[in-house]
């Protein structure tokens, strides 16, 4: 059964490396025309104290007009919004949604087991989202623990494909 089963392995690899040699066909009818591509690109900033807050949904907003986003491009385009990270030593874009994991020192306590002081910490997640309609973006901050601090000043970039 394996000395069948090894000729079989080899007779089938014997098949597919031969090749068929040949005149070459006649070239196909011409394809159908393709779909013509275009783009369009905005970068903007939104400054700390120009968010502003929704009390109700516990979120921050910024809207940004784009008189060029039709409702067609709404429904059809491939639409991406980055948000910049432009520091002194590096330069990153990040697509939207983007989610920050946070974390500040609130104090230190002293662990009953060991005796040693150890730092406490306070954890929570920005995340940054957008929106769309005809006409508009809107980006989002929302943080994990509903806390009300504005965001700081980012810079986005919105990328439409239609």
């Amino acid at each position: 059964m394996k000395r069948l089963f090894t000729f079989m392995c080899i007779a089938a690899i014997a098949v597919m490396t031969q090749s068929c040699e040949g005149p070459a066909g006649p070239e196909g009818p011409m394809g159908p025309a393709g779909k013509s591509f275009s783009s369009i690109t905005k970068d903007w900033s939104v400054a700390s104290e120009k968010w502003e807050y929704n009390a109700d949904d516990c979120y921050f907003y910024f809207e940004t007009e784009v008189p060029e986003l039709t409702e067609e491009m709404s429904l059809n385009a491939d639409i991406s919004v980055y948000c910049w990270d432009l520091s002194e030593t590096e330069d990153f874009q990040y697509q939207l949604p983007y989610i920050v994991h946070e974390r500040l020192k609130d104090g230190e306590v002293t662990n009953p087991e060991t005796g040693a002081i150890e730092p406490v910490y306070i954890y929570w997640d920005r995340t940054t989202m957008y929106d769309i309609a005809p006409g508009l973006i809107t980006v989002r901050v929302a943080y994990s623990d509903f806390a009300e601090d504005v965001p700081p000043s980012m810079d986005f970039r919105l990328v439409i494909h239609y």
